[in-house]
């Protein structure tokens, strides 16, 4: 079981390093690289929180889910509000 549960936080981790990296990308690229950062720097903590949570327990992991998940939105969300933006002045 501890070895099937540090398996599953690192393929999870895969997972949404997928979803996270391109949204800071482009959000850092066409909006604000500081707040880019700042939303990196918490959704590192949020899959920390979810790896010691995962790791003790399979129930013990909502918290840091609910973190990372949390700043994975709002990065997709200023990653669009910053691409219409550029775009739109641009046309």
């Amino acid at each position: 079981p501890g070895f099937e549960r540090a398996f599953r936080v690192q393929m999870n981790e895969l997972e949404q390093l997928v979803a996270f990296l391109p949204a800071m990308w482009v959000f850092a690229w066409f909006g604000n690289p500081r707040f880019a950062a700042l939303a990196g720097a918490v959704w590192l903590v949020g899959r920390i929180v979810y790896a010691f949570g995962y790791w003790a327990e399979a129930r013990k992991r909502h918290t840091g889910f609910t973190i990372s998940t949390f700043a994975l939105s709002i990065t997709w969300v200023a990653a669009l509000a910053s691409v219409v933006r550029v775009v739109g002045f641009a046309a």
